[in-house]
């Protein structure tokens, strides 16, 4: 090797020892992954009393609240701490739940999923589940399927039932269970500690009915490790993990992005969270954070309008160069996108960014005029100005952010509405609510 060789190695060498210093140097990016907690120990997500006020709640950071616990009796009747919720096919339980369930999720705020868990240690509910499908099946005649349709039809905000089973773990009565669930609006989700093979054979069976996976990595799950379960479930599934909240930190969530690209967890309370708690949601957020490197499907939710930033001039159109940006309900993949570093910075608040349709595709989120009142459009990339943007965090939302591209303006849902085609525009900042971006990673491919 000649000295103008080894020059040029040792150049090089240094310039990937920059660039690696640069990203480990980094403030860890903040807030930005899904967030959940269940309803236990205190937390009421039932009659939402007490620390678990709708007002709280609404601005708290957690994206998925999970009401802990129904059980199903051996005769099909829901209930939840003593009391019955729905009996024959008909909800007997409190007229202030669908009310409560709508209303946290009513704009601005930033939860957007509410689930009811079924089980838990001791619980004897799918053990009944089990034993009813055997003798009456999942028909529209059976307990099962009227009680699960009175529920969703009493509150329709439900949106997914969760199976935390520990003691039954029976395949095909709980495949079964779970497509009755998915027959009836609702999606399933997972709560596993242990039996590996169960819960990803019953994840296989239900497919895209089953969506989340809420990995216990405490108590009897403790030595749990998400990347295990991801590589088990395979497809690029990732798990969110879990801890209890007597040993709230950050820390293992950034292990968990570090190590296992997890885009998001969970905390069981072992008291009551509330607005001023010294954990909670930030504590995912920051820990998780948003990746600073390679691109990521995401969705941006308007936290005023709670719609999502949508690539087509209609949801169901196919996006092409020219289409204005607009604002739609999550329909399909026009409602995604993929984010990617385009400038790091040693200050994580001035790196540089860019959103893409989808993926594999070069159709960028682009200003058309660089003007106040300007829109925004589908352009090829190119690396200009008019595709980059920076991230400014919500002192008010934690995981919404300020997105202001490099001409200055802001990007705005325009007169803050909220209906259905609302366009996106450019504005001046105004601290509004209709300037609140969240960001959802996709729980499916995560990082």
């Amino acid at each position: 090797m000649t000295l103008i060789q080894i020059a040029r190695r040792i150049a090089a060498l240094a310039a990937s020892a920059a660039a690696l210093l640069l990203t480990l140097s980094a403030p860890r990016p903040a807030q930005a992954a899904y967030t959940a907690i269940y309803g236990a120990d205190g937390c009421d997500y039932y009659q939402f009393t007490g620390s678990s006020a709708v007002a709280g709640l609404k601005t708290s950071g957690w994206n998925g609240l999970i009401m802990f616990a129904v059980s199903v009796q051996s005769n099909g009747d829901i209930t939840y701490s003593g009391n019955t919720l729905v009996t024959g096919g008909t909800y007997v339980g409190s007229s202030s739940w669908s009310p409560n369930v709508n209303a946290v999720k009513t704009p601005p705020t930033t939860v957007y999923r509410y689930e009811v868990c079924i089980g838990g240690w001791g619980d004897a509910s799918f053990t009944n589940i089990k034993n009813l499908i055997a003798s009456q099946g999942t028909g529209s005649g059976s307990i099962l399927y009227r009680n699960f349709q009175a529920l969703k039809n009493a509150v329709p905000g439900i949106d997914a039932i969760n199976f935390d089973d520990e003691q039954t773990y029976d395949v095909a009565s709980a495949t079964s269970f779970g497509q009755l669930l998915n027959g009836r609006g609702f999606k399933v989700s997972l709560a596993p500690y242990t039996n590996q093979n169960y819960w990803v054979q019953l994840k296989h069976n239900l497919g895209s009915g089953c969506d989340l996976v809420y990995l216990q990595c405490y108590q009897g799950g403790a030595g749990n490790d998400p990347g295990n379960w991801n590589a088990a479930f395979g497809g690029g599934f990732h798990v969110m993990p879990g801890i209890e909240s007597n040993n709230h930190s950050s820390s293992p969530f950034f292990n968990w992005a570090v190590g296992n690209g997890a885009t998001g967890g969970f905390y069981w309370p072992d008291l009551a969270w509330g607005p001023g708690s010294n954990w909670g949601a930030t504590e995912i957020l920051s820990g998780i954070g948003i990746p600073n490197s390679g691109g990521h499907m995401v969705q941006l939710a308007n936290i005023n309008s709670g719609l999502l930033l949508n690539a087509a001039t209609v949801a169901d159109g196919v996006p092409n160069t020219g289409d204005h940006i607009n604002q739609w309900t999550s329909v399909n993949k026009n409602q995604i996108w993929t984010l990617s570093c385009t400038g790091q910075n040693s200050n994580f608040w001035n790196s540089l960014w860019s959103l893409t349709y989808y993926t594999g595709s070069s159709q960028t989120l682009s200003t058309v005029s660089q003007s106040h009142g300007g829109a925004y459009q589908l352009y090829p990339w190119y690396n200009g100005g008019s595709q980059k943007f920076t991230f400014t965090p919500s002192s008010s939302f934690p995981g919404c952010y300020k997105v202001t591209f490099m001409d200055g303006w802001v990007m705005d849902d325009q007169n803050g509405g909220t209906g259905i085609g609302t366009p996106i525009q450019e504005w001046d900042s105004n601290n509004s609510n209709a300037q609140l971006w969240q960001l959802r990673f996709n729980p499916q491919t995560g990082y």
